[in-house]
């Protein structure tokens, strides 16, 4: 978290606000996120009182929002530094577009290659992985973003979105 929080904070687009919902974790999050939340008045930090778990936590961060554009950032995401600037852009230029992200690539090491492969197999099966790359959306505003978010991988759900069309 501290490193996440190190490489958010690093964006080149500097006017952001950060969202950061505890869902009740049981770990050192609480004393991380103070820290950063002491250093850094673009951090807000809200505690839960009960654990509603992962998707109500998602929903719950989008709500709060209240700028232009939103994107989901999760813990094991590293980013270049100017990706909120690049894709922000993009979307100020293209008003045809829901939402915005760049080149996705996987990172880490797993030695054994059989587990690897395990979990390859199960990964494509989940989520589609097929579905990776540009999609095409027609129709309304709100049945494009359906259509983004409904190919069901990382590539759709952590790109930058435009906030109202989102919600």
């Amino acid at each position: 978290l501290r490193n996440r929080l190190l490489n958010f904070l690093s964006q080149t687009n500097t006017d952001f606000e950060l969202i950061i919902s505890n869902n009740l974790s049981t770990d050192s999050t609480d004393e991380i996120c103070k820290q950063f939340m002491n250093k850094d008045n673009r951090i807000k930090y809200i505690v839960q009182e009960k654990n509603e778990g992962g998707i109500w936590n998602f929903h719950f961060v989008l709500n709060e929002a209240n700028t232009p554009y939103f994107v989901w950032a999760g813990v094991d995401d590293i980013w270049e530094k100017n990706f909120l600037k690049e894709n922000i852009n993009f979307l100020e230029n293209e008003e045809k577009f829901v939402g915005s992200i760049g080149n996705v690539k996987t990172y880490g090491i797993i030695d054994d290659r059989e587990f690897s492969n395990k979990i390859i197999v199960n990964f494509v099966k989940k989520c589609r992985l097929g579905k990776y790359g540009p999609h095409e959306a027609l129709g309304t505003y709100g049945k494009k973003v359906r259509i983004y978010l409904n190919a069901n991988s990382a590539q759709a759900v952590y790109g930058v979105f435009r906030t109202d069309a989102l919600k």
